[in-house]
């Protein structure tokens, strides 16, 4: 084998000879959606080779992705040790001989594939893939590791044979190996293709037919945003959260007060406002998929929540202050809530949810407000 090289949606992320040590890596992390495409090319076969045996194996991180990664000499590596759980795979015997050959694996389409659309608290493990590709010849019954098949949910440790490791057990993140006409790769989902990820398991769209709602792209991750952030990892999308939060905020303070009717609310035929000073707590902002499934949404990808672009507001104030001074104790539900609506509306659409998510100003409920809810588009 003289060559071979690794394309992944059409960009080249690995390339290497048998005379280069140091293969091109452009890129390690990946959804299952991506397609693996392996170009080889064979000019000095064994007189003994009949052919090539292609394993490949998807498993999840069976720890945290902190305690299963290291970085040594400016290289990643996956620690020797380091336990995923199996949860797909796919075994090729292919008779091919010399020139160049193409291959194509797609994760998600490998047998027993399956992913959680359950809601949780907690973070998805990430997703860990690997390939290689070894030469069978005469003299051998089986290829040089052990393919047997594992049942979906066995545990299995990096270092072992049939992960196709190099000898020495380390598996390094940013180079594959070729080693005695055997070569492969890996790849391990980093943190902001595990949240991606999760967008593609509840059915968005990472490609044709392009049909909505669709995969956030990289570019869109960005890095917690403090109380903003409300679901399992630190990463997050964020549709100018802090804007629409500041926004309220800044109606809200001095505004007059309102009933649930709408009408302005006098004390002693003076009016009264929202004190200068008044607070909003931030029950909700951003959240994943899976969390918001947790919270009880019916509709994991349709709430705004999971596109960064929604906030549940709750009032601190109870009190306002009438136009001569006074301070004037004010009901919550009849009159904090629906002013606190009204400045939400000046950010976008924004309505009264009792604790079930029900819209109390559509009439779905006759609960008292849990939180005013605001998105955006």
């Amino acid at each position: 084998m003289s060559s071979f090289s690794v394309r992944v949606n059409g960009e080249l992320v690995v390339e290497r000879g048998d005379d280069d040590p140091n293969p091109v890596r452009h890129l390690r992390s990946f959804l299952s959606s991506d397609r693996f495409e392996l170009q080889i090319n064979i000019d000095r076969p064994d007189p003994q080779f009949i052919g090539m045996a292609l394993f490949a194996r998807v498993l999840e991180l069976a720890g945290s992705l902190d305690e299963a990664i290291e970085t040594l000499n400016g290289h990643t590596y996956v620690r020797p040790g380091t336990k995923f759980v199996s949860i797909a795979e796919e075994l090729r015997i292919d008779n091919f001989y010399t020139g160049p050959h193409s291959l194509t694996l797609a994760p998600r389409e490998m047998a027993n594939y399956s992913r959680p659309q359950s809601g949780s608290r907690e973070p998805n493990k990430p997703l860990y893939f690997l390939w290689g590709l070894f030469p069978l010849d005469l003299e051998m019954a089986v290829t040089p590791v052990d393919m047997t098949p594992l049942p979906a949910g066995s545990l299995v440790t990096v270092g072992s044979s049939f992960l196709g490791a190099p000898p020495a057990g380390v598996v390094s993140l940013e180079a594959s190996w070729l080693f005695e006409g055997v070569v492969g790769a890996v790849f391990l989902q980093d943190e902001i293709d595990t949240l991606r990820q999760e967008y593609l398991d509840f059915g968005a769209s990472s490609g044709p037919p392009f049909k909505g709602p669709f995969v956030p792209k990289r570019s869109d991750v960005v890095h917690s945003v403090g109380t903003l952030n409300t679901g399992n990892y630190r990463v997050q999308l964020d549709s100018s959260l802090a804007g629409h939060r500041d926004g309220v905020i800044a109606a809200y303070r001095g505004r007059q007060v309102v009933d649930v009717n709408g009408n302005a609310v006098t004390f002693n035929d003076h009016t009264v406002t929202i004190p200068e000073d008044a607070t909003v707590t931030i029950t909700s902002a951003y959240r994943n998929p899976r969390r918001n499934v947790a919270v009880g949404s019916q509709n994991p990808l349709g709430s705004r929540h999971v596109w960064g672009a929604a906030l549940d507001l709750v009032p601190d104030f109870t009190t306002g202050v009438a136009a001569d001074g006074s301070t004037v104790d004010l009901e919550e539900f009849e009159h904090i809530y629906p002013t606190l609506r009204d400045a939400a509306l000046t950010q976008g659409f924004a309505f009264r949810e009792d604790k079930h998510g029900k819209n109390i100003d559509k009439g779905e409920s006759t609960l008292n407000p849990d939180h005013v809810h605001l998105q955006w588009t």
